[in-house]
């Protein structure tokens, strides 16, 4: 069944524009699990790694806007709707009629070429929300959705950003019952790996008590795809049943972070719950006041001006966060 298309005009009253400084990523959910400190802790210790697959599971959402600025920096407005369920004699008399919580926002980057007022939702909108671009549905039960951005300007966030450049750490503690396999996959791996892997002893390794064999140290990765592969790895050994333990030693659990800058940091939060929106950002969290209930999330593209070269004309294509209710 094909989606209704939405009759919406941008709030000009309440348009906010706000900077990237890079990283393009932004969190969208509902405020109190954007701003819950454990969930903090996730976006901020994983956002260099992982982050997708730690909060997969989580009502929150991840998208980006970005265009190819060649400086890593990106600008862009967001842009709340109003649902048009009146007819008015002008902007004011239809923002007078309609004046009700937005449906939905955009936050579209500053080089897309778009119509700012209703984003030529009579062409776009299908093409806007098509599938490819879905992420996911958000729950919300505070009446208030943030924009987080990874690039914030948080002051008193206590936590610390793992990379995969940082030394990584493979250890075993067991076999299990497969160790052929387990020798298998793990000389399998190593042979395509340029992580030097310590295969001698490992023939004569024997589970015990306390005993662990070092398969790999000081293990660094140059991309996220060589950590994930090397993640989806250590899964695999799981799978066939060996004990294994990798880690990075910057890590640093919730528990074992500071009491007291943890109690300054959700005093900040709790203050940021309460703010309004600035015009002009560098790095700030928006916050979106809606109905409570469920809204799609879209990271869909936006055309920009053609990039010209040697008199051929070039496609070039931002990236835009939609949200709308479901």
């Amino acid at each position: 069944m094909k989606k209704k298309r939405l009759n919406v005009l941008a709030n000009q009253r309440h348009v906010v524009s706000n900077f990237l400084d890079r990283n393009d990523e932004l969190i969208i959910g509902d405020t109190e699990e954007v701003l819950d400190i454990k969930n903090q802790y996730l976006i901020e210790t994983y956002k260099f790694t992982d982050l997708y697959h730690r909060i997969k599971n989580l009502n929150l959402a991840h998208g980006s806007v970005s265009a190819d600025t060649g400086d890593g920096y990106d600008d862009f407005h967001y842009y709340p709707f109003i649902e048009i369920k009146k007819k008015g004699s002008g902007l004011n008399d239809l923002y007078k009629k309609n004046n009700h919580l937005p449906c939905g926002f955009f936050c579209i980057h500053d080089w897309a070429n778009i119509n700012r007022r209703d984003f030529d939702f009579i062409e776009t909108f299908h093409k806007f929300t098509n599938k490819k671009y879905f992420i996911k549905t958000i729950k919300v039960k505070s009446g208030s959705i943030s924009i987080f951005p990874l690039s914030n300007n948080l002051q008193s966030n206590p936590f610390y950003s793992i990379s995969h450049y940082q030394p990584h750490y493979l250890n075993l503690f067991s076999f299990g019952k497969n160790k052929k396999k387990v020798i298998d996959k793990i000389k399998k791996f190593a042979q395509n790996s340029s992580i030097k892997f310590k295969l001698k002893g490992l023939y004569k390794f024997k589970d015990g008590k306390n005993k662990k064999y070092n398969i790999a140290n000081n293990a660094y990765f140059t991309y996220t795809g060589a950590y994930n592969s090397f993640i989806d790895f250590v899964q695999d050994l799981k799978k066939l049943g060996a004990k294994v333990e990798f880690f990075n030693p910057s890590y640093k659990s919730f528990d074992e972070c500071d009491k007291d800058k943890l109690k300054l940091f959700q005093k900040e939060l709790n203050s940021i719950k309460k703010q309004k929106n600035k015009k002009k950002g560098n790095g700030d969290i928006i916050k979106c006041e809606v109905e409570n209930g469920e809204y799609n999330v879209y990271n869909t593209d936006i055309r920009c001006d053609d990039e010209i070269y040697e008199d051929k004309a070039y496609p070039q294509y931002s990236s835009a966060v939609l949200v709308i209710k479901k």
